[in-house]
């Protein structure tokens, strides 16, 4: 699977993780204490590793987009 393919289906999935983290928080009354303190931050840990293989993806454009022109 090339990179681009990669980077579309990893920015679903990063969309749906943020959605839960969300949803986690806003539920948290309602939630059970031992469900939010074992999936809030499961979806947290997920977020950043998803992010970090994000920044990794797309570091040629990152490079590329704030290199200093002299």
């Amino acid at each position: 699977m090339n990179r681009q393919k990669v980077l579309k289906v990893l920015n679903v999935i990063m969309v749906l993780d943020f959605l839960g983290l969300v949803t986690t928080v806003l539920l948290n009354d309602t939630l059970p204490r031992s469900v939010f303190y074992r999936v809030h931050p499961l979806f947290g840990s997920v977020l950043l590793l998803l992010i970090v293989i994000h920044l990794i993806l797309n570091w040629s454009w990152i490079k590329t987009a704030y290199r200093k022109k002299g």
